[in-house]
């Protein structure tokens, strides 16, 4: 009897599915060049290995690397991984993945978890061996150190450049255009402008003279409360410019300067639109007028917040000793990751379309929050957006 062996079959080898991440933090032709050139390194090297199976490029183009939140293909990055798209991600250094060591830790502890390996390249270093995680958190520190160096570096400059009268930002402003050198009065604008501080000065209330108005702003949106307060509050109008109106207390964190660092005024650099003598008046009149109403709030807003991504109810909670309003997808199920929003700026948003806590009781039906805009619903069924312009924070998902 003669006994034949056949051979096995060759297993077939598992591919590895590859990802990779690159950033740049600036919009610069040079850096473009080379966030181009990354691009095409990694899908080049991927689809090369017989090994690997190519999944993406994950690419933020001109974001800082000091936060994930304002990242939007980070974020994607990991929502991919967390539906199991890849297990194995290429990156070229650990200040290109995050200059932050708290974010860069609890974004790697998140994907090894998920059985993720993510490997930097330059550093020589992967999430899957011993020591990696000690040597990212050293390499993570002297990156955020040098991030915090830079921005301290930056501010110290800037802010001596303030006291000698130099300034660098020009925005376009309603009633004036910039011609490269200097404020040029854009006349039909700076009508709208007159006619704003004289209906005030004469007893009109802001909002009732933002229903009179049927000009645009500069950014084509119909006048409100809040841009009619903003003009009667701007020096710009009598040909001053006030320099750091806004500071950062942390890298790349811009707030509004409430006189936590000084504020530089520079007189008639440019031409007025209004005297000095109606401004000061109108300042008079508001600050008179602030000292006799009462500090308004709503409190009427439980029951009417719902979350634009997943149509669940708004919770209001404290964090860092401000009141919040979040979804209860990441309150309760940890699904949902739609921005929270603070009770200041929709107390804010809300005055620019209510005069009072009545008025909304009696108008508003719900407010929809999304990550971007709110959208007021009326009783009526009509619908109003409002723009958020508020820094871009995400809550974060609890293990």
């Amino acid at each position: 009897m003669k006994i034949i062996k056949l051979p096995l079959l060759k297993e077939e080898i598992k591919k590895r599915k590859v990802a990779a991440y690159t950033r740049v933090s600036v919009s610069s032709d040079s850096l473009l060049h080379s966030l181009a050139n990354q691009v095409s390194h990694y899908t080049e090297m991927i689809k090369k290995n017989p090994e690997w199976e190519f999944v993406q490029v994950y690419v933020d183009e001109g974001i800082t690397g000091t936060s994930t939140e304002s990242r939007e293909q980070f974020l994607k990055m990991m929502d991919d991984a967390r539906a199991g798209r890849f297990d194995l991600l290429l990156t070229k250094s650990v200040s290109r993945f995050a200059r932050n060591t708290v974010d860069l830790l609890e974004s790697c502890r998140e994907l090894k978890s998920l059985n993720v390996e993510v490997r930097f390249e330059k550093d020589r270093i992967s999430t899957f061996n011993s020591d990696g995680e000690l040597v990212l958190s050293l390499l993570a520190s002297f990156a955020q150190a040098e991030s915090e160096s830079i921005s301290q570096n930056v501010k110290w400059g800037k802010n001596k450049q303030m006291q000698d009268g130099v300034y660098h930002h020009f925005s376009r402003c309603y009633g004036y255009d910039w011609d490269g050198d200097i404020y040029k009065i854009v006349e039909k604008e700076a009508e709208v402008v007159r006619f704003i501080y004289k209906a005030y000065l004469d007893g009109m209330s802001p909002k009732k003279i933002s229903e009179l108005i049927t000009a645009k702003t500069v950014t084509g949106k119909n006048f409100t409360r809040g841009t009619v307060k903003d003009i009667l509050k701007n020096r710009i109008y009598i040909g001053d410019r006030v320099l750091q109106q806004f500071y950062s207390p942390r890298v790349r964190k811009c707030t509004r300067n409430y006189g936590e660092v000084p504020k530089y005024i520079l007189s008639d650099v440019h031409e007025p639109i209004i005297d000095r003598e109606s401004f000061e008046n109108v300042q008079a009149i508001m600050q008179q007028k602030a000292k006799e109403t009462p500090k308004k709030t709503f409190i009427c807003f439980s029951g009417k917040m719902k979350c634009g991504h997943c149509e669940r109810a708004l919770c209001r909670r404290t964090l860092h000793g401000k009141k919040i309003w979040k979804c209860q997808g990441n309150e309760i199920s940890k699904t949902c990751h739609a921005r929270y929003i603070t009770e200041e700026k929709l107390n804010e948003y809300t005055f620019s379309i209510c005069e009072d806590e009545n008025e909304f009781k009696m108008r508003v039906d719900h407010i929809k929050v999304y990550d971007d805009y709110l959208e007021y619903i009326f009783k009526d069924k009509t619908m109003k957006m409002i723009e958020r312009k508020e820094p871009k924070r995400r809550c974060r998902q609890r293990k």
